[in-house]
């Protein structure tokens, strides 16, 4: 009979799927920084949403490399953008994003100011801020700052699926009016890998400002500079 009541009450004990309120998210941040670390550069297909002036951008299905610290490809491949590829190699290219159309005009290729209004257009963030370990500071400054003044909460809210993988879904929520990145963060965090790979944003009026999304995730390719130069026979500068 004691062993029935000692099993129940470790029932009521253990949290619930979307009721971990108080989870400890500094433990899955440490993960996360821990596993990419471990990874040298990274290839995917990237979807974004993004709300600018006024009205959403959407750029889906865009090719990306990237190679730490400073090394960047896109190659959008349909949408307002298709055709359009970006380099961007630190010194190598002056810190400037080596750009060219597509279309018509492909053969022409330009220098632009990675956080310039053109390379901009269309962008809440320049392609320096495209990368995850970009993503996975702006989370865990957010969540330290937020714990350092006991306000907000991070909580896991389900298992999921994503691009039939396996998905640990999160729900950060901030307070207004604090300097706070956003007011929610969604975040997915792929199970396989301990990265993340999706986020869905919102204002404080509930508004979806960004939604990124990575597939086809691939880590530690045999990738060289080639990979970020506009010789690279495969590219079409």
């Amino acid at each position: 009979m004691k062993l029935k009541y000692l099993i129940l009450l470790l029932c009521f004990l253990v949290p619930l799927p979307g009721t971990t309120e108080d989870l400890d998210f500094g433990i899955v941040i440490k993960s996360i920084e821990e596993s990419y670390a471990k990874v040298n550069n990274y290839t995917c297909t990237f979807y974004k949403k993004d709300w600018v002036d006024g009205e959403y951008y959407v750029d889906s299905n865009v090719v990306y490399k990237h190679r730490k610290p400073d090394r960047y490809y896109l190659k959008y491949t349909c949408g307002r953008l298709e055709g359009t590829e970006a380099i961007y190699a630190g010194d190598k290219y002056d810190k400037e994003l080596y750009v060219h159309s597509g279309g018509l005009f492909s053969f022409i290729n330009v220098k632009l100011d990675p956080e310039g209004s053109m390379a901009m257009d269309g962008n809440r963030h320049s392609v320096l801020e495209s990368d995850l370990g970009f993503v996975i500071e702006l989370i865990k400054k957010n969540y330290m700052k937020a714990k350092k003044n006991g306000e907000g909460k991070i909580k896991y809210l389900k298992d999921d699926e994503l691009h039939g993988r396996k998905a640990k879904v999160y729900l950060a929520e901030f307070p207004e009016k604090k300097e706070y990145f956003a007011h929610k963060i969604y975040i997915y965090i792929d199970e396989d890998i301990n990265l993340p790979v999706k986020f869905s944003i919102y204002d404080w009026d509930d508004k979806l400002l960004e939604r990124y999304e990575m597939y086809d995730l691939k880590l530690n390719t045999a990738m060289t500079e080639l990979d970020f130069d506009i010789e690279n026979p495969e590219y079409d500068y």
